[in-house]
């Protein structure tokens, strides 16, 4: 990736000002060589005098060093990055008011399983015991306490002797599995000093693979149950999306034609437009998933990475572990419960990886099973149609999504933010490989989209769509800003209803005034982000839309569709629809 340098005098004062210690490696620089090793190239924050030899070191590196509007985004940007290359984002910031702006982005980490290392500079280890300006320790903000509730690992460097053993053991905790945030507070005085040791770097696949006590047990009941002609479905998580475990799933499924669903986040873990695919289930689901998830002709539901929970499956229901056996591979420490099905503790990773190894040396006749699932795809619900409602200069997000499809290449990756506008993607969009669809769809937090999707363009060349919509904006639209800066290439779809679409369905059943209060009107969208550097497109039929993308696609750049869209869905929503199975 290229590096975007700073104004030529900007890095010569820290050239010069660093020029004695070319023979030797700051705590700063022991960091940053650390984490060059792994594979890092990018690292997102907000500067600040506390952190600034972190910052001013990585000017020197082959790093690219982006500087966020809001530390907030800058720890999205670094969860998207992380999500989209499998490896470790990291954020920066001072600590205090830095750091507790990051508290959202660390907890989507954490519940949302992703690998991140935030790393907060604090006041000298001399003021440690005074009440000093920005200070995070226990007579400021108590980073120390804040942070060990919200990641797997949080630790003060105490001086630089520590800095390797404390630094490693972070890396380590967030890369084995179940994957998390961790959080390091380093003070100024640790980042300057000196240290005499070489940084080395870590084996992060051998973490991640970790077999658990429980995993030979767990193997031998999953091979059985899959040998045996039982219906049975793989539900998988949003943990399982590289192209090593889409290939286990899918060399699987074909083999013993067991039909595959996943959650809404890992969209694209098994290709969607396989014959097994039943797409995403829950909600914005598909009904092929719904109507075979919660059917009584199914024996075994095999879990890989879904707790047992609303929030991971999106349409918690009896009819999940009533009249068929729902059984959990779950990461240690995950939410189960006896009265939902079997709960297995273990390493989801490493138990797929060896059922596949196993597996797929033996004989099988899927002829049962295959008529089995046959039988169910004949009686399936079709999804209602479109309606095209662009007379009313409005378009159906749907329809934006059948556009996207049919316009952009096959190796597109969406960034799909919460709110109304999330349906559609799930409904409509077909993903087909990992990776290539992110959702923060467990926490749902307004707006990460467009930092998440800035922050992958970091390492990643394929074009980027980030889907989001105009209360999302109002929360992270500023960060259209750094992809500018940046020169990224970016297509931003706005679905503008002018509201909190969600909210705003609710309040209107109650009175006109309750839903004027979550109307979005005041903004003049275009103006804002034209002001950023964006190219910006006022939508109002889906011919526009049309010649929008492919001029997008002609001329790329950071574009800006302004897309005027009902607060409503024009389409039946497919959780509400009747079952054909049950």
């Amino acid at each position: 990736m290229k590096k975007i340098n700073p104004a030529p005098s900007f890095k010569n004062h820290f050239e010069s000002s660093q020029q004695h210690k070319t023979d030797s490696m700051s705590g700063a620089q022991f960091i940053l060589k650390k984490l060059e090793l792994l594979g890092i190239d990018t690292i997102f924050g907000i500067p600040g005098s506390h952190i600034d030899p972190l910052v001013t070191a990585s000017l020197n590196t082959n790093m690219t060093t982006v500087i966020a509007c809001h530390e907030l985004s800058a720890g999205y940007m670094a969860d998207g990055y992380s999500r989209s290359s499998n490896t470790l984002g990291v954020v920066f910031s001072i600590s205090s008011p830095g750091s507790n702006n990051l508290i959202t982005a660390v907890n989507t980490a954490r519940i949302e399983r992703i690998p991140m290392l935030i790393i907060s500079g604090d006041v000298p280890i001399r003021f440690s015991e005074v009440p000093a300006f920005q200070s995070g320790n226990h007579l400021g903000s108590n980073d120390d306490e804040l942070f060990k509730v919200i990641t797997k690992y949080s630790n003060r460097v105490s001086s630089i002797e520590v800095l390797d053993t404390t630094l490693e053991r972070a890396i380590t905790e967030a890369f084995t599995p179940p994957f998390g945030p961790t959080h390091l507070i380093v003070p100024y005085c640790v980042l300057e000093e000196t240290i005499n040791k070489i940084p080395t770097s870590i084996n992060l696949k051998a973490l991640k693979y970790q077999e658990t006590k429980n995993s030979t047990d767990t193997v031998s009941l999953l091979q059985s149950l899959i040998q045996r002609n039982k219906k049975l479905v793989f539900w998988i998580g949003d943990s399982f999306n590289t192209k090593e475990q889409e290939e286990q799933i899918f060399d699987l499924a074909e083999k013993f034609h067991i039909p595959v669903t996943t959650s809404y986040s890992a969209k694209g873990a098994f290709p969607e437009a396989h014959n097994l695919a039943l797409g995403n289930f829950g909600y914005a689901g598909s009904m092929a998933s719904k109507e075979l998830m919660l059917s009584d002709n199914l024996d075994y539901i095999i879990a890989f990475d879904i707790e047992q929970n609303e929030r991971d499956s999106l349409n918690w229901n009896a009819k999940l572990y009533s009249g068929k056996e729902l059984i959990s591979i779950i990461f240690s420490g995950c939410f189960k419960s006896e009265k939902y099905g079997l709960a297995i503790e273990d390493n989801p990773f490493f138990v797929l990886k060896t059922l596949h190894s196993l597996l797929m040396e033996h004989d099988y006749d899927k002829t049962d099973r295959y008529n089995w699932f046959e039988q169910l795809l004949s009686q399936e619900s079709a999804i209602p149609s479109v309606e095209i409602i662009t007379e009313k200069g409005l378009v159906e997000p749907a329809k934006l999504i059948e556009i996207l499809s049919d316009e952009m290449p096959s190796d597109t990756i969406y960034f799909v933010d919460s709110g109304t506008h999330r349906i559609f993607p799930g409904v409509h969009l077909k993903i087909n490989s990992p990776k290539s669809f992110f959702s923060a769809s467990t926490v749902a937090p307004l707006g990460w989209a467009i930092a998440a999707g800035i922050g992958s363009t970091f390492n990643r060349d394929e074009n980027v769509v980030i889907f989001t919509g105009d209360g999302c904006l109002q929360m992270h639209g500023i960060e259209i800003k750094t992809a500018v800066k940046h020169q990224k290439h970016i297509l931003v779809v706005v679905c503008n209803n002018s509201a909190f679409g969600n909210v705003h369905k609710r309040y209107s059943k109650i009175s006109e005034s309750a839903a004027e209060v979550v109307s979005i009107k005041e903004i003049d969208w275009n103006l804002f982000l034209e002001s950023l550097g964006a190219k910006v497109i006022e939508i109002s039929t889906e011919h526009a839309f049309i010649d929008s993308v492919k001029e997008f696609l002609k001329n790329p750049t950071v574009m800006v569709l302004n897309v005027r869209t009902p607060i409503s869905p024009y389409i039946q929503d497919p959780s509400s629809s009747k079952s054909a199975f049950a």
